[in-house]
């Protein structure tokens, strides 16, 4: 009907499957986190530096990435082990070859390289569990399940579940959610520019609707 009065638009743009503009609290939230992150890794440098394990201008690589899951691990230096076997990580140990940054579960089977999927561990237990996720690997022996779960109670909520017996199970149901939605999104996308093709003749290659 507004066509129809008015005529056709001049134009039509579409973002379909992008996210939508922020409101001003999101965006303030955003800023928090930048700020909160940035005054994060400025403490990390300063701790490092003093520590000497850094020198001033030196670049960074995996450090505070290492100095993040580390401080995950406990409140203090001392109650920070492994999640696998509960021994302790030091900090003069952390930045060595003998810690790594572990996928918690195998990034070549979830293609999860967020933070939330990695965890520290001792370059010997990242050999023995190799592409296992903890819970297989327990299963076989490897590691105590229940010690696995105790030491990892008290990490983020989307972390500590990757240690459970049915993390990929979980892992997969999750997947298979987000797989329909990217579906269903794509299929609304292909009938919202099919109506903008009815309507116009051209199409630019950022996806704007012209006459």
């Amino acid at each position: 009907m507004l066509i129809h009065h008015y005529g056709k638009p001049e134009e039509i743009i579409l973002e379909s499957a992008r996210d939508l503009n922020k409101s001003i609290k999101e965006k303030e939230e955003i800023q928090k986190t930048i700020k909160s992150n940035t005054d994060r890794n400025d403490r990390f440098r300063k701790e490092l530096e003093k520590e000497n394990l850094l020198k001033p201008g030196q670049k960074v690589g995996d450090r505070f990435l290492k100095m993040r899951l580390w401080e995950e691990l406990g409140k203090t230096p001392a109650d920070r082990c492994s999640p696998f076997s509960g021994r302790q990580i030091c900090l003069s140990e952390l930045h060595t070859e003998s810690v790594e940054i572990e996928h918690i579960l195998p990034f070549a089977e979830t293609f999860d390289d967020s933070p939330a999927n990695k965890t520290l561990a001792f370059r010997d237990e990242n050999s023995r569990k190799n592409n296992l996720c903890p819970g297989d690997a327990a299963a076989i022996g490897i590691f105590d399940q229940q010690e696995m779960i105790q030491l990892t109670k008290h990490l983020p909520r989307n972390k500590a579940w990757r240690f459970l017996p049915d993390a990929m199970q979980v892992f997969e149901e999750q997947k298979s959610f987000d797989d329909r939605q990217l579906h269903a999104t794509g299929y609304l996308s292909k009938v919202v520019r099919a109506y903008a093709e009815a309507l116009f003749d051209k199409t630019d290659a950022d996806g704007r609707q012209r006459q």
